[in-house]
């Protein structure tokens, strides 16, 4: 049986909270509209299975649970150590020479985020450059290149 208004409220709160973000960022994010998502995360409002899926796999959380159909909340999502090591170091390298603390704030939760979103995307972490690159050698792209392009 699906959870009522308010536990599914509850559970889709939860899971935007987690995100850091405001219901508002959240759904501009996503291409949810502000209304909706209020109204279905305040409980005023309960969102279907169609919906419900479509915030689960934007919020990467288990639908079933989401919609109530699970009482166990879905475990937390785990890094292993290098990779969240190289995230961080990534997301640092961003910053720019003589960068002040206001700088920090500003570029390096957003450089985590889109990291971590990669993450999530690939099933790994990818870092910007590839490890066959060694410092002062060119890189080349492997990709297929159309007939009679480039010579």
């Amino acid at each position: 049986m699906l959870a009522d208004k308010d536990e599914r409220a509850r559970r889709l709160r939860s899971v935007i909270a987690k995100t850091g973000m405001s219901i508002t960022d959240v759904a501009k994010r996503h291409n949810f509209k502000v209304p909706t998502l209020t109204s279905h995360a305040n409980g005023t409002r309960v969102f279907d299975i169609e919906t419900g899926y479509a915030y689960a796999k934007a919020f990467k959380v288990d639908p079933v649970w989401l919609m109530g159909l699970r009482g166990d909340e879905p475990e937390a999502l785990t890094l292993p150590a290098e990779d969240l090591r190289e995230m961080i170091g990534a997301a640092m390298r961003e910053l720019p020479i003589g960068a002040t603390i206001e700088d920090y704030l500003r570029i390096v939760p957003e450089a985590l985020r889109e990291r971590l979103e990669q993450y999530l995307a690939v099933g790994g972490f990818r870092g910007s450059e590839p490890s066959s690159i060694s410092p002062g050698t060119s890189a080349q792209s492997h990709a297929p290149t159309k007939p009679g392009a480039g010579a």
